[in-house]
């Protein structure tokens, strides 16, 4: 079967992996709490690139959340 799905990506189909190494070392270099917000259009891949980000982190140096705003609107 053949369609578009709501999953994030797991692989590069938005050409974004310049950003997502770039905000995975920018996460690592700060030295402070932080929150940071993907915004952008439904479908421009937001949920993929953090979910690309998620993967590039350490788990034993960063902590995580994920929000699902869908979930609470």
């Amino acid at each position: 079967m053949y369609g578009w799905t709501d999953r994030p990506a797991t692989t590069d189909l938005f050409e974004i992996e310049s950003y997502v190494k770039g905000l995975s070392s920018f996460i690592m270099d700060c030295n402070m709490p932080m929150t940071i917000a993907i915004q952008g259009e439904w479908g421009t891949g937001k949920t993929s690139m953090m979910e690309m980000v998620a993967n590039e982190l350490p788990n034993d140096k960063i902590i995580k959340v994920w929000f699902n705003t869908w979930q609470f609107s």
